[in-house]
């Protein structure tokens, strides 16, 4: 068993991450998932949150968007449409994200349904912008 993960993070714009880690925290459609050295085939879709990579002491964080998480012998790979690193956030602009996209939502009211692309969109805007600031603060 290998005693350190090989960990990628893609996005359509080219790669964002590629390094070792002895951990990493992820979100997964099933909720966070701990992922350390030896640990099983995984794959899942990735949604909005906060990624956390840890190596040495330290610690990288990013905020991901949504897509694929795979994890196959001690190699994540995180297939994002969006990634930005904590320090690189623009944290005004994602409290105005969030503001504006909520506002949207409750003016919409009663007439938000998941079952329409437009109120998808403003969904998934809302959650990579809580993601941006949760990242942000960490």
């Amino acid at each position: 068993m290998a005693d350190r993960l090989s960990v990628t993070i893609l996005t359509p714009e080219g790669e964002k991450f590629k390094g070792e880690a002895s951990e990493l925290l992820a979100p997964a459609h099933e909720g966070e998932v701990g992922i350390l050295p030896g640990h099983s085939d995984f794959l899942s879709r990735s949604v909005p949150g906060v990624v956390v990579i840890s190596e040495g002491g330290s610690k990288t964080v990013f905020s991901v968007g949504r897509g694929i998480l795979e994890v196959a012998d001690n190699k994540v790979k995180l297939l994002v449409d969006t990634a930005e690193r904590s320090d690189q956030i623009d944290l005004p602009r994602a409290r105005a994200k969030l503001e504006k996209v909520t506002a949207a939502i409750t003016e919409a009211g009663a007439d938000f349904n998941l079952q329409k692309p437009e109120y998808i969109d403003m969904y998934w805007a809302k959650k990579r912008a809580e993601a941006r600031i949760n990242a942000a603060g960490r």
